[in-house]
Formats: structure tokens, sequence, C-alpha cells
């Protein structure tokens, strides 16, 4: 199994509006990394290394935005999100799973 992620600059969004409990305006500031994580299973007896020949069983990827840029927080996610359609042909599946920390 090989594993690859990358997380890119944040963006970080501004946002004003009515403070309606205390008067006035407020400032809300976000930040949001793209993320995107790879899992790849390779068939090692299929695979002819010293030829760069790997033979891959099944691949899966996800690319994401979010508020954390710390890959240890999201990577058990992620692989659950995966496994949940290995070796199925799943193009542009949207999810969303509450994570606490």
């Amino acid at each position: 199994m090989v594993y690859s992620y990358s997380i890119g600059a944040g963006q970080t969004n501004l946002s004003s509006g009515l403070d309606f409990v205390w008067g006035g305006q407020k400032v809300e500031s976000t930040t949001a990394y793209p993320r995107f994580f790879q899992l790849i299973i390779v068939d090692l007896k299929k695979s002819n290394i010293p030829e760069k020949k790997i033979e891959i069983i099944w691949q899966g990827e996800i690319h994401s935005s979010g508020s954390t840029s710390n890959i240890s927080l999201l990577a058990e996610n992620f692989i659950d999100v995966l496994f949940e359609s290995y070796r199925a042909t799943v193009t542009n599946k949207s999810f969303f799973r509450a994570v606490t920390w």
C-alpha cells in the first residue's frame, strides 16, 4: 500500500456583518486549506519492481478543503471514506463527516 498527501497554502476570507448581540459591526475570518489524500493498493506478486512496472489493484483519492492543515487529524477519516468505496469506480462523491478534536 502506498499513500501520499498534500496540504496547500490556506486562503483567508474576511466577512463583516451586523452584531445583533453587542450592536455595531462584527468581523470574522476563516482560513480554508486545500487538501489531497491518495491511497494506492499494489499487487506485489504481479509487479516487477526493478523494471518499474507496478500493478495497481485499486486507487482512491480525496480532494477536500477545510479549516485544518494537520493531516494527522484527517487521515483516519480519509482512509475510512476511501474504503467505503473500495474496488468501486466512483467519481465526484461528496461526503461530510463531522470531526471533533
